[in-house]
């Protein structure tokens, strides 16, 4: 049986552009505005709220279709943030969650190249990239949004007819 999942950017999808308008993200637009340290953009990462939108539609698609979410963001590189904590206090549904949530972190490797690794890992799974960017070498349907829209209804219903197509 295969299994699947959503290889999962966050900025441009669950954090997209026009989250940091919202008044909940001035602290953490404050702490970008400054230099970028890793200290700097770990504070960041944990104060920016994500797009509750988003993070409903995802919530939906992971349901819809039996998917679990598997970060492939940058952030797994940049930031020292516990990636399934913050999903789940940014209302991701623990169980949506796969058990190995990370693609590994091979600072050689591109995105698409990581999701391969993960991928050879777990040969019962087939998956969809949902990222704002065009993964070089993306082994899975890639569904593209729009950074400052991120996951929005025109991309969850893309998303949905890929995985169902699986």
């Amino acid at each position: 049986m295969t299994r699947r999942v959503i290889f999962l950017d966050l900025d441009g999808v669950l954090v997209p552009g026009q989250a940091w308008l919202e008044p909940a993200n001035d602290g953490a637009a404050k702490l970008l505005a400054g230099s970028r340290t890793r200290e700097t953009l770990t504070a960041a990462a944990e104060a920016v709220r994500f797009s509750r939108i988003a993070v409903l539609l995802l919530n939906r698609l992971c349901w819809t279709t039996a998917a679990r979410v598997v970060v492939s963001s940058d952030w797994r590189h940049s930031v020292d943030v516990d990636l399934r904590a913050k999903l789940l206090a940014e209302g991701v549904e623990e169980q949506y969650l796969h058990r190995d949530l990370l693609c590994p972190k091979k600072l050689t490797a591109s995105k698409g190249q990581e999701i391969r690794l993960w991928l050879r890992d777990h040969p019962d799974a087939a998956g969809i990239a949902i990222d704002d960017d065009r993964l070089e070498g993306c082994p899975v349907t890639q569904v593209v949004t729009a950074y400052d829209q991120g996951l929005d209804v025109e991309a969850y219903r893309r998303a949905v007819a890929a995985l169902e197509a699986l």
